[in-house]
């Protein structure tokens, strides 16, 4: 489970909450499209592995429910937001219902 909560933290939220903040921060034309490209590459790699994680199991630490999902649930689901699409991770799309279908699971107002 370590292992995963550091992959989310150095893969996903390194990569897109860093879009996400600088879109929301007004940042985004700041950056020079290549770092914003590669930026994008990184995080696709990243989901890449998750994918194939959950390809194996239900939950990505476990097949139980764990903190690893909600971790990673936070900021890998934004990133169509910043140009991440997330319609080649079928495994991964699965999931998301999973987590969203959890007792006590709060969606993010519309």
């Amino acid at each position: 489970m370590l292992q995963w909560l550091n992959f989310e933290q150095e893969q996903i939220e390194s990569k897109i909450g860093t879009l996400r903040y600088w879109m929301h921060a007004g940042e985004w034309s700041n950056q020079s499209p290549p770092l914003i490209q590669n930026m994008r590459q990184t995080a696709q790699r990243a989901l890449e592995v998750v994918d194939d994680q959950l390809r194996k199991r239900r939950f990505i630490a476990s097949d139980d429910y764990t903190i690893a999902d909600r971790a990673l649930f936070a900021y890998s689901t934004c990133a169509e937001s910043v140009g991440v699409p997330l319609k080649c991770y079928p495994h991964f799309s699965a999931w998301i219902r999973r987590v969203e279908a959890q007792p006590g699971f709060i969606a993010a107002p519309a």
